[in-house]
């Protein structure tokens, strides 16, 4: 009997009710306070100090080739862009290429390890769009500007002269096609009507072709988000003071709990 008895004290006295825990809490307010405070005064020394950034975008319009043929697998209701250079192939070559070499420069005229803000390249679906994205502080906008245009310079180089090379060919064709056909209306041989006739088809689709021809522009370079990206400060304070809160009330009871251990300890010892 009275080792049960013992028993039934024992797990009596290791019960905790939630009065207990009120008066756990109570006795440490001070411990509690000093950590919500300390947490709170380090979210607002990290609200302060953290920098309001924004979203840069440039955007490039590929080199356009709007009378281009279309391959014989695309259905005619289809919608497709019609670029002179493959899109992907474009933001390859900036990717692997235009991109690092930009980056390159800008470290070295600068004397910089490493770019202090991120580039991010992407070319969105269904478009001849080359995106490029940077998220800084304003501070950091004209360095932003200045690599987003080399980047996007080179590539409107590389461009241009795809442009100038393909607009010269239908160029000459049309001229020569031209001369030939001048030929012919004083030629009164047989198959002259309809040699006459394949010339001027020929013609009117080099013709085309050269109206369709677009170069490629910078739509837009380094223009920023309406709205900044980083967090809001009041919401750093918030999140701050839910912390301080919580890791307050588990440092009270972790201090009671190991006060506790301790004069266990001493009393078996």
């Amino acid at each position: 009997m009275s080792g049960n008895a013992a028993t039934a004290t024992s797990a009596t006295h290791d019960e905790v009710s939630l009065v207990d825990m009120a008066v756990v809490f109570v006795r440490g307010w001070k411990v509690a306070l000093f950590v919500f405070v300390g947490v709170l005064l380090a979210s607002a020394l990290v609200a302060w100090w953290l920098p309001t950034q924004y979203t840069y975008s440039s955007v490039y319009q590929m080199a356009e080739d709007m009378a281009k043929p279309q391959p014989k697998f695309v259905e005619e209701d289809e919608e497709r862009e019609r670029g002179l250079e493959a899109s992907e192939g474009v933001l390859n070559k900036t990717r692997l290429y235009y991109q690092p070499q930009a980056i390159r420069e800008m470290l070295k005229q600068q004397g910089l390890g490493s770019l202090p803000f991120n580039v991010t390249l992407t070319q969105p679906e269904d478009t001849l769009l080359l995106v490029l994205k940077s998220e800084v502080a304003p501070s950091q906008r004209n360095n932003v500007k200045v690599l987003h245009q080399r980047i996007l310079q080179a590539v409107a180089a590389h461009q241009n002269k795809q442009y100038e090379r393909v607009h010269g060919l239908f160029s000459k064709k049309v001229a020569s096609l031209d001369e030939s056909i001048e030929k012919l209306r004083g030629d009164d041989g047989a198959n002259t009507g309809q040699v006459l006739v394949k010339y001027q088809e020929e013609q009117v689709k080099a013709s085309t072709r050269l109206e369709g021809l677009r170069k490629g522009r910078i739509e837009q370079l380094a223009s920023p988000s309406e709205s900044a990206t980083s967090l809001n400060p009041l919401v750093i304070l918030v999140g701050g003071a839910m912390f301080g809160l919580l890791l307050a009330m588990t440092s009270v009871f972790v201090g009671h709990f190991i006060k506790q251990v301790s004069q266990r300890l001493k009393e078996t010892a």
